[in-house]
């Protein structure tokens, strides 16, 4: 069974292949990944996601 992670990855490397760079997307993106490893989600929701953008601290040099 493919992981989050691994579809994470492989997503990630496509799109560099195609010349994306992606540098805070992945780092985003991988965050996500992160915490619904952390919570032991393996499905992407709707719900798991607002539950990650709400409780994930941002920095303070992000431009909101």
């Amino acid at each position: 069974m493919i992981t989050l992670r691994q579809h994470a990855q492989e997503y990630l490397a496509m799109r560099r292949r195609l010349g994306f760079k992606l540098t805070t997307f992945g780092e985003k993106l991988m965050s996500f990944i992160g915490y619904l490893e952390h919570t032991g989600e393996t499905v992407l929701t709707a719900r798991a996601a607002l539950a990650w953008a709400t409780d994930t601290p941002r920095s303070s040099d992000e431009v909101h």
